[in-house]
Protein backbone atom coordinates (compact mmCIF):
# COMPACT_ATOMS: atom_id res chain seq x y z
CA UNK A 1 0.00 0.00 0.00
CA UNK A 2 1.69 3.67 -0.61
CA UNK A 3 2.21 6.01 1.76
CA UNK A 4 0.03 8.96 2.53
CA UNK A 5 1.58 12.56 2.28
CA UNK A 6 1.22 12.47 6.35
CA UNK A 7 2.95 9.11 6.85
CA UNK A 8 6.38 11.30 5.50
CA UNK A 9 8.57 10.84 8.47
CA UNK A 10 10.96 13.40 7.16
CA UNK A 11 8.99 16.02 6.05
CA UNK A 12 10.48 19.45 4.49
CA UNK A 13 10.42 21.74 7.23
CA UNK A 14 9.26 25.33 6.67
CA UNK A 15 11.24 27.42 5.28
CA UNK A 16 13.09 30.30 7.30
CA UNK A 17 12.86 34.08 6.41
CA UNK A 18 16.58 33.89 5.61
CA UNK A 19 17.05 37.81 4.63
CA UNK A 20 17.56 39.22 8.20
CA UNK A 21 20.35 36.81 8.41
CA UNK A 22 21.91 37.65 5.36
CA UNK A 23 21.64 41.06 6.17
CA UNK A 24 23.58 40.64 9.09
CA UNK A 25 25.98 38.88 7.76
CA UNK A 26 27.00 41.54 5.17
CA UNK A 27 27.18 43.50 8.32
CA UNK A 28 29.94 41.58 9.91
CA UNK A 29 31.55 41.79 6.38
CA UNK A 30 31.28 44.77 6.09
CA UNK A 31 32.72 46.25 9.14
CA UNK A 32 35.65 44.24 9.25
CA UNK A 33 36.39 45.92 6.26
CA UNK A 34 36.50 49.46 7.27
CA UNK A 35 39.30 49.83 8.86
CA UNK A 36 40.94 49.01 5.08
CA UNK A 37 38.76 52.32 3.93
CA UNK A 38 41.22 55.03 2.42
CA UNK A 39 41.73 58.37 4.25
CA UNK A 40 41.42 59.79 7.74
CA UNK A 41 38.74 57.70 9.67
CA UNK A 42 37.15 58.74 12.89
CA UNK A 43 38.37 57.07 15.72
CA UNK A 44 34.97 55.97 16.73
CA UNK A 45 35.13 53.98 13.65
CA UNK A 46 37.73 51.60 15.09
CA UNK A 47 35.80 50.58 17.99
CA UNK A 48 32.79 50.26 15.71
CA UNK A 49 35.10 47.83 12.79
CA UNK A 50 36.25 46.07 16.44
CA UNK A 51 33.01 45.73 18.89
CA UNK A 52 30.17 45.59 15.63
CA UNK A 53 30.51 42.00 14.25
CA UNK A 54 30.47 40.79 17.55
CA UNK A 55 26.68 42.42 17.67
CA UNK A 56 25.94 41.45 14.36
CA UNK A 57 26.67 37.83 15.96
CA UNK A 58 24.48 38.60 18.83
CA UNK A 59 21.62 39.62 16.38
CA UNK A 60 21.99 36.67 14.44
CA UNK A 61 20.73 34.38 17.50
CA UNK A 62 18.08 36.88 18.32
CA UNK A 63 17.02 36.53 14.72
CA UNK A 64 16.82 32.74 15.47
CA UNK A 65 15.11 32.52 18.15
CA UNK A 66 12.28 35.32 17.62
CA UNK A 67 12.19 35.70 13.52
CA UNK A 68 13.41 33.22 11.49
CA UNK A 69 10.00 31.17 11.32
CA UNK A 70 11.82 27.60 12.97
CA UNK A 71 9.30 25.74 14.94
CA UNK A 72 9.80 26.52 18.29
CA UNK A 73 11.52 23.39 19.38
CA UNK A 74 14.01 23.34 16.80
CA UNK A 75 14.61 26.85 17.82
CA UNK A 76 15.56 26.17 21.54
CA UNK A 77 17.69 22.54 19.95
CA UNK A 78 19.41 25.29 17.97
CA UNK A 79 19.55 27.77 19.94
CA UNK A 80 21.33 26.23 23.13
CA UNK A 81 23.00 24.15 21.53
CA UNK A 82 24.76 27.23 19.38
CA UNK A 83 25.64 29.03 22.82
CA UNK A 84 26.57 25.75 24.47
CA UNK A 85 29.40 25.59 21.32
CA UNK A 86 30.79 29.59 22.35
CA UNK A 87 30.69 28.42 25.97
CA UNK A 88 32.73 25.52 25.51
CA UNK A 89 35.22 26.95 23.02
CA UNK A 90 35.82 29.81 25.53
CA UNK A 91 36.63 27.51 28.39
CA UNK A 92 38.72 24.72 26.48
CA UNK A 93 40.17 27.53 24.29
CA UNK A 94 43.56 29.84 25.44
CA UNK A 95 43.04 32.07 27.81
CA UNK A 96 44.54 34.75 25.86
CA UNK A 97 40.63 34.27 23.95
CA UNK A 98 39.19 35.30 27.09
CA UNK A 99 37.35 38.71 26.72
CA UNK A 100 38.56 40.52 23.37
CA UNK A 101 39.76 37.39 21.42
CA UNK A 102 36.49 36.07 22.26
CA UNK A 103 34.51 39.66 21.26
CA UNK A 104 36.70 40.01 17.93
CA UNK A 105 36.90 36.75 16.24
CA UNK A 106 34.98 34.04 18.09
CA UNK A 107 31.49 34.95 18.03
CA UNK A 108 31.90 36.86 14.50
CA UNK A 109 32.91 33.24 13.16
CA UNK A 110 30.69 31.25 15.14
CA UNK A 111 27.75 33.44 14.30
CA UNK A 112 28.77 33.84 10.89
CA UNK A 113 29.10 30.39 9.76
CA UNK A 114 25.58 29.79 11.77
CA UNK A 115 24.05 32.61 9.84
CA UNK A 116 25.59 31.28 6.52
CA UNK A 117 24.35 27.47 7.22
CA UNK A 118 20.83 29.03 8.34
CA UNK A 119 20.56 30.43 4.68
CA UNK A 120 22.68 27.90 2.36
CA UNK A 121 20.34 25.03 4.50
CA UNK A 122 16.95 26.80 5.14
CA UNK A 123 14.70 24.30 3.59
CA UNK A 124 16.59 20.95 4.36
CA UNK A 125 14.71 18.27 6.36
CA UNK A 126 17.91 17.94 8.77
CA UNK A 127 18.82 21.62 8.98
CA UNK A 128 18.88 21.59 12.96
CA UNK A 129 21.95 19.48 12.45
CA UNK A 130 24.14 20.60 9.88
CA UNK A 131 23.93 24.47 11.28
CA UNK A 132 24.45 23.15 14.56
CA UNK A 133 27.14 21.42 13.15
CA UNK A 134 28.68 24.52 10.99
CA UNK A 135 28.42 26.39 14.30
CA UNK A 136 30.53 24.02 16.53
CA UNK A 137 32.78 23.90 13.82
CA UNK A 138 33.32 27.49 13.58
CA UNK A 139 33.64 27.98 17.59
CA UNK A 140 36.08 24.88 17.29
CA UNK A 141 38.50 26.82 15.04
CA UNK A 142 38.09 29.81 17.41
CA UNK A 143 39.49 27.43 20.52
CA UNK A 144 42.53 26.45 18.74
CA UNK A 145 44.33 29.96 18.42
CA UNK A 146 45.41 32.22 20.37
CA UNK A 147 45.08 36.11 20.89
CA UNK A 148 48.52 37.98 19.81
CA UNK A 149 47.26 40.98 20.86
CA UNK A 150 45.78 44.27 18.88
CA UNK A 151 47.01 47.01 16.65
CA UNK A 152 46.28 49.98 16.84
CA UNK A 153 43.20 50.41 14.92
CA UNK A 154 41.51 47.76 17.42
CA UNK A 155 42.41 44.46 15.08
CA UNK A 156 43.43 41.69 16.54
CA UNK A 157 46.21 39.12 15.34
CA UNK A 158 46.02 35.59 16.20
CA UNK A 159 48.54 32.59 16.05
CA UNK A 160 47.94 29.14 16.29
CA UNK A 161 48.01 28.16 20.09
CA UNK A 162 50.60 25.58 20.40
CA UNK A 163 53.25 27.71 18.23
CA UNK A 164 56.47 28.12 19.87
CA UNK A 165 57.28 30.88 22.40
CA UNK A 166 60.64 31.62 22.35
CA UNK A 167 62.38 31.23 25.95
CA UNK A 168 64.41 34.31 27.03
CA UNK A 169 67.14 33.26 30.16
CA UNK A 170 65.98 35.94 33.58
CA UNK A 171 69.74 36.01 34.49
CA UNK A 172 72.98 35.97 32.14
CA UNK A 173 74.82 32.09 32.44
CA UNK A 174 78.61 32.44 33.96
CA UNK A 175 80.43 34.31 35.91
CA UNK A 176 78.76 37.76 36.67
CA UNK A 177 79.45 41.04 33.84
CA UNK A 178 79.31 44.50 33.66
CA UNK A 179 79.95 47.40 31.29
CA UNK A 180 83.31 48.12 30.65
CA UNK A 181 83.45 51.73 31.06
CA UNK A 182 81.04 54.56 32.93
CA UNK A 183 78.15 53.50 30.77
CA UNK A 184 76.13 56.51 32.36
CA UNK A 185 79.06 59.78 32.64
CA UNK A 186 78.21 61.08 29.25
CA UNK A 187 74.81 59.36 27.21
CA UNK A 188 74.29 59.14 23.97
CA UNK A 189 70.21 58.69 24.16
CA UNK A 190 69.61 59.28 28.10
CA UNK A 191 66.32 57.87 27.66
CA UNK A 192 62.45 58.12 26.50
CA UNK A 193 62.79 60.20 22.96
CA UNK A 194 65.75 61.82 24.07
CA UNK A 195 67.41 64.87 26.79
CA UNK A 196 64.51 66.95 26.01
CA UNK A 197 61.93 64.32 25.61
CA UNK A 198 60.95 65.85 22.80
CA UNK A 199 61.81 63.24 19.53
CA UNK A 200 64.05 66.05 18.29
CA UNK A 201 68.15 64.39 17.36
CA UNK A 202 70.68 66.75 15.86
CA UNK A 203 74.13 65.59 14.66
CA UNK A 204 74.76 63.74 11.06
CA UNK A 205 72.95 64.38 8.03
CA UNK A 206 71.78 60.82 6.48
CA UNK A 207 71.18 59.56 3.29
CA UNK A 208 67.54 59.51 3.12
CA UNK A 209 67.34 57.92 -0.43
CA UNK A 210 67.22 54.27 0.88
CA UNK A 211 66.62 52.83 -2.50
CA UNK A 212 70.61 53.92 -3.63
CA UNK A 213 71.91 53.82 0.03
CA UNK A 214 69.49 51.06 1.69
CA UNK A 215 70.24 50.36 5.47
CA UNK A 216 72.75 48.25 6.68
CA UNK A 217 71.42 45.31 9.01
CA UNK A 218 74.06 44.63 10.76
CA UNK A 219 72.62 42.66 13.83
CA UNK A 220 69.45 41.08 14.73
CA UNK A 221 67.99 38.75 17.60
CA UNK A 222 64.61 37.93 19.22
CA UNK A 223 63.69 39.68 22.26
CA UNK A 224 61.08 39.59 24.96
CA UNK A 225 58.21 41.38 24.57
CA UNK A 226 57.67 45.16 25.59
CA UNK A 227 56.80 48.31 23.97
CA UNK A 228 60.31 50.71 26.07
CA UNK A 229 62.76 51.66 23.82
CA UNK A 230 66.35 52.35 24.74
CA UNK A 231 68.51 54.41 27.15
CA UNK A 232 72.02 54.47 25.13
CA UNK A 233 75.78 54.91 26.32
CA UNK A 234 79.43 54.22 25.47
CA UNK A 235 78.26 51.26 23.45
CA UNK A 236 75.98 49.73 25.67
CA UNK A 237 71.76 49.44 25.09
CA UNK A 238 69.46 49.45 27.77
CA UNK A 239 65.64 48.59 28.08
CA UNK A 240 62.68 46.15 29.42
CA UNK A 241 61.36 43.22 29.10
CA UNK A 242 58.68 40.79 29.88
CA UNK A 243 60.54 37.56 30.17
CA UNK A 244 58.15 34.83 31.06
CA UNK A 245 57.25 35.35 34.88
CA UNK A 246 59.91 37.66 35.02
CA UNK A 247 60.14 41.36 34.11
CA UNK A 248 63.72 42.34 33.07
CA UNK A 249 65.79 45.58 33.01
CA UNK A 250 68.19 44.35 29.79
CA UNK A 251 71.87 45.71 28.47
CA UNK A 252 73.23 44.98 25.47
CA UNK A 253 76.22 45.60 23.89
CA UNK A 254 75.10 47.93 20.78
CA UNK A 255 77.80 46.54 18.83
CA UNK A 256 76.56 43.34 18.41
CA UNK A 257 73.62 42.91 20.26
CA UNK A 258 74.89 40.62 22.88
CA UNK A 259 73.04 40.20 25.95
CA UNK A 260 75.63 41.92 29.07
CA UNK A 261 73.36 41.43 32.23
CA UNK A 262 69.87 40.98 32.58
CA UNK A 263 68.60 41.72 36.30
CA UNK A 264 64.58 41.09 36.66
CA UNK A 265 62.03 40.46 39.25
CA UNK A 266 59.38 37.77 39.75
CA UNK A 267 56.41 39.68 37.76
CA UNK A 268 54.32 39.52 35.12
CA UNK A 269 51.66 42.28 33.69
CA UNK A 270 49.59 41.03 30.47
CA UNK A 271 46.29 42.42 29.19
CA UNK A 272 44.58 41.41 26.01
CA UNK A 273 44.88 44.50 24.17
CA UNK A 274 48.97 45.53 24.21
CA UNK A 275 50.19 42.16 25.57
CA UNK A 276 52.56 41.58 27.91
CA UNK A 277 55.44 43.52 29.33
CA UNK A 278 56.79 46.50 30.76
CA UNK A 279 55.70 49.70 28.97
CA UNK A 280 58.31 52.60 30.25
CA UNK A 281 61.56 53.15 28.78
CA UNK A 282 64.89 53.09 31.00
CA UNK A 283 66.49 56.50 32.24
CA UNK A 284 70.08 57.06 32.58
CA UNK A 285 71.41 60.14 34.91
CA UNK A 286 73.07 60.82 37.87
CA UNK A 287 74.92 57.81 38.07
CA UNK A 288 71.91 55.19 37.85
CA UNK A 289 69.71 53.67 35.50
CA UNK A 290 66.18 54.05 36.63
CA UNK A 291 62.95 52.35 35.25
CA UNK A 292 59.26 51.30 36.68
CA UNK A 293 57.51 48.44 35.36
CA UNK A 294 54.47 47.97 34.20
CA UNK A 295 53.10 46.30 37.60
CA UNK A 296 54.82 49.64 39.57
CA UNK A 297 58.17 48.29 40.77
CA UNK A 298 60.28 51.89 40.13
CA UNK A 299 64.07 50.87 40.56
CA UNK A 300 67.60 52.66 40.58
CA UNK A 301 69.76 49.70 39.27
CA UNK A 302 74.14 49.85 39.20
CA UNK A 303 74.20 50.37 34.79
CA UNK A 304 77.44 48.93 34.98
CA UNK A 305 76.12 45.86 36.83
CA UNK A 306 72.68 45.50 37.14
CA UNK A 307 72.67 45.07 40.31
CA UNK A 308 69.96 47.17 42.38
CA UNK A 309 70.43 49.61 44.41
CA UNK A 310 66.98 50.14 45.85
CA UNK A 311 63.66 49.49 44.38
CA UNK A 312 59.79 50.93 45.52
CA UNK A 313 55.81 49.90 44.75
CA UNK A 314 53.83 51.84 43.38
CA UNK A 315 50.47 50.14 44.19
CA UNK A 316 51.48 49.98 47.75
CA UNK A 317 52.66 53.92 48.20
CA UNK A 318 49.54 55.16 45.73
CA UNK A 319 47.29 52.77 47.12
CA UNK A 320 46.17 51.56 43.82
CA UNK A 321 46.40 48.77 41.00
CA UNK A 322 47.82 49.25 37.93
CA UNK A 323 45.64 51.18 35.41
CA UNK A 324 44.18 48.91 32.29
CA UNK A 325 47.91 49.18 30.23
CA UNK A 326 49.98 49.16 32.55
CA UNK A 327 52.01 51.80 34.93
CA UNK A 328 54.08 53.39 31.76
CA UNK A 329 55.59 56.38 33.06
CA UNK A 330 59.33 56.48 32.02
CA UNK A 331 61.19 58.13 35.05
CA UNK A 332 62.04 61.38 34.79
CA UNK A 333 65.01 62.75 36.55
CA UNK A 334 66.09 66.31 37.74
CA UNK A 335 68.17 67.44 40.21
CA UNK A 336 67.80 65.07 42.87
CA UNK A 337 64.87 63.16 42.10
CA UNK A 338 63.58 60.99 40.27
CA UNK A 339 59.84 61.60 39.14
CA UNK A 340 56.67 59.05 38.00
CA UNK A 341 53.03 59.09 37.60
CA UNK A 342 50.91 57.06 40.27
CA UNK A 343 47.64 58.18 39.80
CA UNK A 344 46.92 57.61 43.19
CA UNK A 345 44.19 59.36 44.53
CA UNK A 346 44.31 63.14 46.79
CA UNK A 347 47.83 63.97 46.62
CA UNK A 348 49.61 60.71 45.11
CA UNK A 349 49.15 61.34 41.84
CA UNK A 350 52.27 62.12 40.90
CA UNK A 351 55.53 60.81 43.03
CA UNK A 352 59.17 62.22 43.52
CA UNK A 353 61.78 60.14 45.04
CA UNK A 354 65.33 60.64 46.32
CA UNK A 355 67.77 59.67 43.45
CA UNK A 356 70.11 58.39 46.53
CA UNK A 357 68.13 56.66 48.88
CA UNK A 358 64.54 55.77 46.82
CA UNK A 359 62.67 57.58 50.00
CA UNK A 360 59.64 59.16 48.76
CA UNK A 361 60.56 63.19 48.72
CA UNK A 362 56.88 64.62 47.93
CA UNK A 363 53.98 63.71 46.28
CA UNK A 364 51.41 66.02 44.63
CA UNK A 365 48.10 65.68 42.94
CA UNK A 366 47.30 64.23 39.39
CA UNK A 367 44.37 62.83 37.42
CA UNK A 368 44.08 59.35 38.34
CA UNK A 369 44.22 57.87 34.54
CA UNK A 370 47.93 58.80 32.44
CA UNK A 371 50.14 56.67 30.13
CA UNK A 372 52.51 59.70 29.71
CA UNK A 373 55.71 60.67 31.52
CA UNK A 374 56.87 63.45 33.46
CA UNK A 375 58.54 66.46 31.25
CA UNK A 376 60.70 69.00 32.61
CA UNK A 377 60.57 72.69 30.91
CA UNK A 378 60.65 76.03 31.25
CA UNK A 379 57.92 78.11 31.23
CA UNK A 380 57.86 81.96 31.61
CA UNK A 381 60.95 81.76 33.33
CA UNK A 382 60.18 79.14 35.57
CA UNK A 383 61.13 75.64 35.61
CA UNK A 384 58.40 73.32 36.17
CA UNK A 385 57.83 69.53 36.14
CA UNK A 386 54.93 69.21 33.63
CA UNK A 387 52.52 65.91 33.88
CA UNK A 388 50.07 65.26 31.09
CA UNK A 389 46.70 63.01 32.36
CA UNK A 390 43.20 62.89 32.13
CA UNK A 391 42.82 65.45 34.56
CA UNK A 392 44.49 67.87 32.13
CA UNK A 393 47.82 69.28 32.26
CA UNK A 394 50.02 69.85 35.79
CA UNK A 395 53.14 72.08 36.90
CA UNK A 396 54.77 71.76 39.66
CA UNK A 397 58.33 73.53 41.18
CA UNK A 398 60.70 70.68 42.54
CA UNK A 399 59.63 71.02 46.08
CA UNK A 400 56.29 69.67 45.14
CA UNK A 401 53.92 72.93 45.20
CA UNK A 402 51.34 73.20 42.39
CA UNK A 403 52.04 76.07 40.20
CA UNK A 404 49.75 75.10 37.29
CA UNK A 405 46.54 73.23 36.88
CA UNK A 406 45.54 73.90 33.17
CA UNK A 407 41.92 71.82 33.48
CA UNK A 408 41.25 69.74 29.86
CA UNK A 409 38.92 66.58 31.32
CA UNK A 410 39.51 63.49 29.31
CA UNK A 411 37.34 60.48 30.23
CA UNK A 412 39.72 58.15 28.63
CA UNK A 413 43.32 58.40 29.06
CA UNK A 414 46.24 60.54 27.91
CA UNK A 415 50.01 59.29 26.95
CA UNK A 416 51.62 61.50 24.65
CA UNK A 417 54.64 64.20 25.75
CA UNK A 418 53.65 67.88 25.80
CA UNK A 419 55.26 69.93 22.88
CA UNK A 420 56.67 73.40 24.22
CA UNK A 421 56.78 76.33 22.08
CA UNK A 422 59.01 78.78 23.09
CA UNK A 423 58.64 80.26 26.48
CA UNK A 424 54.79 80.33 26.86
CA UNK A 425 53.25 78.51 24.57
CA UNK A 426 52.40 74.11 25.30
CA UNK A 427 50.42 72.00 23.00
CA UNK A 428 48.37 69.33 24.43
CA UNK A 429 46.77 66.06 23.33
CA UNK A 430 45.07 63.13 22.70
CA UNK A 431 41.51 62.65 21.18
CA UNK A 432 42.50 66.07 19.52
CA UNK A 433 45.24 68.97 19.70
CA UNK A 434 45.34 72.25 21.77
CA UNK A 435 47.24 74.97 21.75
CA UNK A 436 47.25 76.84 25.28
CA UNK A 437 48.78 80.37 26.14
CA UNK A 438 50.39 80.48 29.64
CA UNK A 439 50.53 83.87 31.60
CA UNK A 440 51.69 84.55 35.11
CA UNK A 441 50.12 86.06 38.24
CA UNK A 442 52.92 86.12 41.00
CA UNK A 443 52.75 82.22 41.79
CA UNK A 444 50.44 81.08 39.81
CA UNK A 445 50.42 80.43 35.87
CA UNK A 446 47.44 79.81 34.24
CA UNK A 447 46.44 78.77 30.49
CA UNK A 448 44.09 80.28 27.97
CA UNK A 449 43.32 78.20 25.11
CA UNK A 450 43.86 79.57 22.07
CA UNK A 451 42.66 76.64 19.41
CA UNK A 452 41.36 73.14 19.11
CA UNK A 453 41.94 70.88 16.19
CA UNK A 454 40.65 67.48 15.28
CA UNK A 455 42.82 67.00 12.31
CA UNK A 456 45.41 65.50 14.81
CA UNK A 457 44.14 62.96 17.04
CA UNK A 458 47.73 61.12 18.30
CA UNK A 459 45.89 58.68 20.45
CA UNK A 460 49.67 56.91 21.73
CA UNK A 461 51.91 58.62 18.77
CA UNK A 462 53.95 61.57 20.16
CA UNK A 463 54.10 64.82 17.78
CA UNK A 464 57.33 66.94 16.96
CA UNK A 465 57.26 70.32 16.37
CA UNK A 466 59.65 71.87 13.47
CA UNK A 467 59.71 75.07 12.44
CA UNK A 468 56.19 76.06 13.23
CA UNK A 469 54.36 72.86 12.66
CA UNK A 470 53.60 70.01 14.33
CA UNK A 471 53.80 66.80 12.67
CA UNK A 472 52.15 63.40 13.85
CA UNK A 473 49.41 61.24 13.36
CA UNK A 474 45.88 61.08 13.33
CA UNK A 475 45.18 58.19 13.23
CA UNK A 476 46.96 56.15 11.38
CA UNK A 477 47.76 58.80 9.00
CA UNK A 478 50.98 61.21 9.30
CA UNK A 479 49.29 64.72 9.59
CA UNK A 480 51.56 68.61 9.52
CA UNK A 481 49.51 71.57 11.01
CA UNK A 482 50.12 74.64 11.91
CA UNK A 483 51.19 75.69 15.68
CA UNK A 484 49.92 78.84 14.91
CA UNK A 485 46.27 78.53 13.80
CA UNK A 486 45.73 74.93 14.35
CA UNK A 487 44.70 74.49 10.40
CA UNK A 488 45.94 71.38 8.51
CA UNK A 489 49.05 72.04 5.78
CA UNK A 490 48.85 68.23 5.27
CA UNK A 491 48.03 64.71 5.40
CA UNK A 492 49.62 61.95 4.00
CA UNK A 493 51.21 58.34 4.76
CA UNK A 494 49.26 55.35 6.36
CA UNK A 495 51.87 54.43 8.76
CA UNK A 496 49.25 53.09 11.51
CA UNK A 497 49.90 53.73 15.17
CA UNK A 498 53.57 54.18 14.29
CA UNK A 499 56.22 56.39 15.75
CA UNK A 500 58.48 58.66 14.60
CA UNK A 501 61.85 60.69 15.02
CA UNK A 502 62.92 64.38 14.16
CA UNK A 503 66.58 64.12 12.34
CA UNK A 504 67.37 67.97 11.66
CA UNK A 505 70.54 67.71 9.66
CA UNK A 506 68.92 65.38 7.78
CA UNK A 507 65.57 67.70 7.59
CA UNK A 508 63.35 64.40 7.59
CA UNK A 509 61.56 62.68 9.71
CA UNK A 510 61.97 58.88 10.07
CA UNK A 511 58.68 57.19 10.55
CA UNK A 512 58.88 53.26 12.20
CA UNK A 513 55.42 52.50 11.49
CA UNK A 514 53.29 49.97 13.08
CA UNK A 515 54.57 47.12 10.58
CA UNK A 516 57.95 47.31 11.05
CA UNK A 517 58.60 49.59 7.94
CA UNK A 518 61.49 52.99 8.11
CA UNK A 519 60.19 55.71 6.31
CA UNK A 520 62.19 58.89 5.48
CA UNK A 521 59.30 62.40 5.10
CA UNK A 522 60.64 65.37 4.37
CA UNK A 523 60.33 68.02 6.88
CA UNK A 524 58.19 70.71 5.20
CA UNK A 525 54.66 71.97 5.51
CA UNK A 526 54.21 72.00 2.02
CA UNK A 527 53.16 68.43 1.35
CA UNK A 528 53.96 65.04 2.44
CA UNK A 529 56.78 63.84 0.60
CA UNK A 530 58.64 60.17 1.17
CA UNK A 531 62.02 59.91 0.75
CA UNK A 532 63.22 56.40 1.58
CA UNK A 533 61.61 53.17 2.58
CA UNK A 534 62.75 49.75 4.10
CA UNK A 535 61.44 47.41 5.87
CA UNK A 536 63.21 47.14 9.25
CA UNK A 537 61.34 44.69 11.36
CA UNK A 538 58.29 42.20 11.51
CA UNK A 539 55.36 42.36 13.60
CA UNK A 540 53.75 44.83 15.40
CA UNK A 541 55.98 48.28 16.08
CA UNK A 542 55.02 51.10 18.84
CA UNK A 543 58.35 51.43 20.55
CA UNK A 544 60.63 54.50 19.53
CA UNK A 545 63.49 54.11 17.34
CA UNK A 546 66.85 55.27 18.58
CA UNK A 547 69.59 56.48 16.47
CA UNK A 548 73.13 56.62 18.15
CA UNK A 549 76.03 58.05 15.47
CA UNK A 550 75.31 56.33 12.45
CA UNK A 551 73.74 53.64 14.11
CA UNK A 552 69.63 53.07 14.04
CA UNK A 553 68.37 50.60 16.73
CA UNK A 554 64.81 49.44 16.56
CA UNK A 555 63.17 47.30 18.50
CA UNK A 556 58.99 45.64 19.06
CA UNK A 557 57.90 42.80 21.18
CA UNK A 558 59.20 40.25 18.92
CA UNK A 559 63.02 41.51 17.55
CA UNK A 560 65.71 43.83 18.38
CA UNK A 561 67.96 45.04 15.18
CA UNK A 562 70.69 47.63 14.40
CA UNK A 563 71.49 49.23 10.99
CA UNK A 564 74.03 51.47 9.71
CA UNK A 565 72.81 54.34 8.10
CA UNK A 566 74.93 56.19 5.33
CA UNK A 567 76.15 59.55 5.97
CA UNK A 568 75.28 62.02 3.67
CA UNK A 569 77.99 64.53 2.23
Amino acid sequence: MDNQPGDNPHPTPQPLRTWPAGFLLVGILVLRGLPLLPGDLPSWVSVVAAMGPAGCGALILFWWLTLSRAPGRERALVGVGCVASAVLAVVVGDPSMRGPGTILLAVPLGMGVFALSAILFAGHQHRRFLILGCCACAFAVAALVRNDGMWGDYSASFVFRWKTVAKFATKVDGPARQVESAADSAPDWPGYRGPRRDGILSGLRFATNWSDNPPQALWRREVAPGWSSFASANGYLYTQEQRGDHEAVVCYQAATGEVVWVQSLETRFDEALGGPGPRATPTLAAGGLFTLGANGALLRLSPATGDIVWQQRLQELAKRTPPDWGFSASPLVTGELVIVHAGGTGALGTMAFQIETGELAWSAPAGDHSYGSAHLATLLGQELILMQTNAGLHGYDHQGKVLLDYDWQERGYRVLQPAIVGDDVIIIGNSGAQRVNFSRDQDTISGASVWKSRHLKSDFNDCVIMDGYLYGFNGGTLTCISVETGERAWRGGRYGKGQLLAVTASEALLVLSETGEGVWVRITPDAHEELGRAALLKGKTWNHPLIVGNRLYVRNAREVACFALSVAP
